[in-house]
């Protein structure tokens, strides 16, 4: 009985039970874990359970208001730590009382206040922790208890951090929210590219009107030139070399390429020693994205909380639509592209002279992984004067070339390159572009009906390092375009399994980048833009070879080229997906039982509603119909997410807060089948939980002869800690003195009885005050 259980002052403490029985006294001892158990319940549920919330916490939505529920909630993580470390220290005092009055060999006095001091992690380096574990006589009783004590120190360590990630919502910018199969027609990552893959005859109409190549007409967006207005807009702004995205709105759709150089160039790289790689997204799948997250997933919405809902769980209906975003999994196109000043190496190689009107020029060896920048293959290319800036797409030769390797080489990029401009250049520039289909993800952001909706490509990390360490790898010092000996190793082509090279036809680079004027051959789309490029650069200082102050040109000629390639790859599947004028026949099949075709709402409604239920349960299987679904598609993985606030298991951080927790229930587990065993005769005490209780038990207790000499100063040897403790009846006392002792090194006494009130030594019994008949206070 505490002492605090007699109030008001006036009453004086009375005998009471030390082991008292029943169910009563075990509930009551119990229900400390009642609390914190719940809490770890609901806590399990929502994370498990992948509880999604909102932009907004529950409440007002006001800043001000908004700081009161996170306070309120990290005030809630520390009230779930409190009774967490409360329910330690029941489950431990019940080992120490377990100790003290049961087991005959008692307890080391150095565990006697374990219970109040094992939430200190320091106490486990103590000389009261290790004397006192050392100090129990049994190895297995030793081990356990130093285990009890260390797992629950250990859960009450980390209990605090683990509570707060567990219940404070976390902000998640893609929150996976519905998931469906969704099908394109054709072909969106062949590995050549020629003619048949334009998709629109209507691509081939500049020879007849150069007018339509500055058009933005959706009519015109399959083809692969139907960037060059947007390019033209954009790289018409003077050029710093510094942005590393290029993007442009079409109304519907901002595309953004993603450009990577290396920056912080230093002075052993020359002035043409720029890498640029660049990833795009494909449009097709973005306007199939866009449909669905927009018309589809918010019909779904409205229809599940509505009257009509077939029992599916909800939790999104408040989701703010503008923080939506659809991905798609799939090969999305990477271009990398080198260039240099070209000089005319015909003489060089005297071996094989090319044909008449024809010149050596080196173009870059892009190697696959690393390798040097100053590689170079001579390929023949015919000799041509421009007074203006022109471009000429050079055909891949059909057999091995000369390297400045002094050896032949036949593997080759997907494309060659010249850019002719006399005004700034000493010589041509010779570029290599190498495109590759790479497993990647196609997102589409800012999905909403009255925004622009974003489209990007994004690439694993592992993709990324790759793509790093060539974009990054460190060229020879010393001008090596003449000395083979410098350029190091012989670049080795061994990208990864699941990258895919694109074949690209001189016929399609063609449509890819037209000319503007047949009077002016090479005055392409693409020489336009490096024209405007070009021209904004101070071209009096410029001297091939310069250091990194001149670099800026090459990376925005890079950049330039790069787009354009990518750009045309991510055209691929518009003309075949009906992209201009998606409708639900398009996108998934709306037919009736005969098979005939219906549209809008008059397709049964329990129809859509499994529609809509599957979206959201991640199952949905979305084909078109039948008159517009070609046999040469495939199946893509849409995925819809959301941002919001949210609880779920994520990260190494969860499942060790989730551990720690399920650490702890395993703990309450323990306690529980300790306090109901029926050999356990401490089952039911409260006694000397509080150090108040303990103090007076010792106070009331006579003290040893000789086992606590000289501890007046504290208690200093691993000797005195490791004295056993025991709580004893101590019938032979005198008259006036308590029954129940403590007892440090000493013999004697009989275990406490359950069921019977001790106090006092008194001549003559007393009447009980238990409630059980004919028990008495001896």
């Amino acid at each position: 009985m505490d002492l605090g259980a007699c109030e008001g002052g006036s009453q004086r403490q009375v005998a009471a039970f030390v082991l008292p029985v029943g169910f009563v006294p075990i509930f009551l001892k119990l229900a400390v874990h009642a609390i914190p158990t719940l809490g770890t319940i609901v806590l399990f549920w929502f994370n498990f359970a992948k509880y999604f919330i909102g932009s907004t916490l529950a409440g007002i939505a006001t800043p001000q208001a908004q700081s009161i529920d996170r306070l309120a909630l990290q005030v809630t993580a520390k009230l779930y730590e409190v009774f967490v470390i409360v329910s330690l220290t029941t489950i431990i005092m019940d080992e120490v009382r377990e100790n003290l009055i049961v087991e005959k060999g008692g307890l080391p006095l150095g565990l006697l206040f374990s219970h109040k001091q094992f939430s200190d992690f320091l106490y486990l380096r103590s000389h009261e922790f290790r004397a006192g574990c050392k100090g129990i006589a049994s190895i297995r009783k030793r081990a356990l208890f130093a285990w009890l004590i260390i797992t629950c120190s250990l859960v009450a360590l980390f209990v605090g951090p683990s509570s707060a990630i567990l219940i404070i919502p976390t902000w998640h910018t893609k929150w996976p929210a519905a998931g469906a199969s969704i099908w394109l027609n054709g072909d969106l990552s062949p590995s050549q590219l020629d003619i048949g893959t334009i998709g629109n005859e209507l691509c081939l109409n500049y020879t007849d009107d150069r007018s339509i190549l500055d058009t933005m007409d959706w009519t015109y967006a399959s083809c692969p030139w139907a960037g060059f207005p947007h390019f033209k807009r954009y790289f018409d702004a003077p050029a710093t070399g510094a942005s590393h995205h290029v993007t442009y709105n079409s109304r519907t759709f901002v595309q953004d390429i993603t450009l990577q150089w290396a920056d912080g160039l230093n002075s052993i790289y020359a002035v043409d020693a720029v890498r640029t790689w660049a990833v795009s997204s494909n449009f097709a799948i973005a306007v199939f994205a866009r449909h669905i997250a927009t018309v589809n997933w918010p019909q779904a919405l409205r229809l599940v909380i509505g009257p009509n809902n077939h029992g599916v769980r909800h939790q999104y209906a408040y989701a703010l639509s503008n923080g939506t975003t659809a991905s798609v999994e799939a090969q999305v196109p990477v271009v990398r592209t080198e260039c240099f000043l070209a000089q005319d190496h015909t003489a060089g190689i005297p071996s094989d002279p090319p044909s008449e009107n024809e010149q050596y020029l080196p173009f870059p060896i892009i190697p696959d992984y690393s390798g040097s920048r100053w590689g170079a293959y001579y390929i023949p290319v015919p000799i041509v004067e421009s007074s203006h800036t022109a471009t000429q797409w050079v055909d891949i030769p059909s057999s091995p070339s000369m390297t400045n390797y002094n050896s032949s080489l036949s593997h080759y990029p997907s494309a060659f390159l010249i850019i002719r401009n006399a005004s700034t250049f000493q010589s041509d520039v010779t570029c290599s572009i190498q495109a590759d289909w790479v497993p990647g993800t196609h997102v589409t952001s800012l999905v909403s009906w009255e925004i622009t909706t974003n489209q990007a490509a994004q690439l694993g990390d592992k993709n990324l390092a790759y793509l790093k360490q060539w974009m990054n790898d460190v060229a020879p010092s010393g001008d090596s375009q003449n000395e083979p000996t410098l350029l190091g190793p012989s670049p080795e082509f061994q990208k990864p399994a699941n990258w895919r090279q694109i074949s690209i036809s001189p016929t399609w680079l063609d449509i890819l980048t037209p000319e503007l004027s047949p009077d002016r051959p090479g005055w392409t789309t693409l020489a336009s833009v490096l024209d405007a490029v070009l021209a904004q650069q101070d071209s009096a200082a410029w001297v091939p070879f310069e250091v990194y102050s001149e670099s800026w040109h090459f990376e925005q000629i890079n950049a330039v080229i790069t787009s354009f390639v990518a750009d045309g790859l991510s055209r691929l599947g518009w003309e075949e997906n009906y992209a201009w004028a998606l409708n639900r026949d398009t996108v998934f099949n709306t037919q009736d039982s005969s098979n005939a075709s219906v549209s809008g709402w008059n397709y049964a409604q329990q129809e859509w509603e499994g529609v809509w239920s599957a979206l959201i349960r991640k199952k949905a299987t979305l084909l078109p119909n039948i008159l517009y679904r070609h046999a040469d598609g495939q199946n893509y993985t849409l995925q819809i997410a959301l941002e919001g606030y949210g609880m779920r298991i994520g990260g190494l951080a969860y499942k060790l807060a989730l551990l720690v927790v399920f650490i702890y229930i395993a703990l309450v587990f323990y306690h529980i089948q300790f306090v109901v065993r029926k050999n356990r005769k401490s089952h039911g005490s409260d006694s000397w939980s509080s150090l108040i209780d303990m103090l007076v038990l010792a106070q009331t207790s006579n003290p040893p002869d000789t086992a606590l000499r000289n501890t007046c100063a504290g208690v200093a040897t691993h000797a005195t800690l490791k004295l056993p403790v025991t709580v004893r009846s101590v019938k032979s006392e005198k008259l006036g003195r308590e029954k129940v002792q403590l007892l440090v090194y000493q013999d004697g006494g009989q275990t406490v009885v359950p069921d019977e009130a001790y106090g006092v030594n008194r001549s003559h019994p007393v009447q009980s005050l238990s409630p059980g008949p004919g028990a008495t206070i001896r």
